[in-house]
């Protein structure tokens, strides 16, 4: 099995999602997260972006934009769009 190098979390600003990333930082993984803020606050994670070890996108996951726009295209898998359009159509049909 291939070693988890990056890894993205939900509510990551929040109580539990801000614990669950300091813990994949320790580890070593590189982390994004995804919070629309409603209920968790920057300050759990400020520390960890400003030294650059985690990726802070400001958005809700069931949102299509956050999704595709702005973490497929600037997280997703470097061999294309083409190759995942089943996934994301699978994910709008889900919405």
């Amino acid at each position: 099995m291939r070693e988890l190098t990056r890894v993205l979390v939900t509510g990551g600003a929040g109580f539990i999602g801000s614990h669950v990333m300091n813990r994949l930082v320790g580890s070593g993984c590189e982390v994004i997260v995804v919070d629309n803020l409603s209920a968790g606050v920057l300050a759990n994670i400020e520390g960890h972006v400003r030294e650059g070890r985690v990726c802070f996108v400001r958005g809700d996951i069931r949102d299509l934009e956050t999704v595709v726009l702005r973490l497929f295209n600037a997280y997703g898998p470097r061999q294309g769009f083409s190759e995942y359009s089943g996934v994301i159509t699978q994910f709008v049909d889900c919405v």
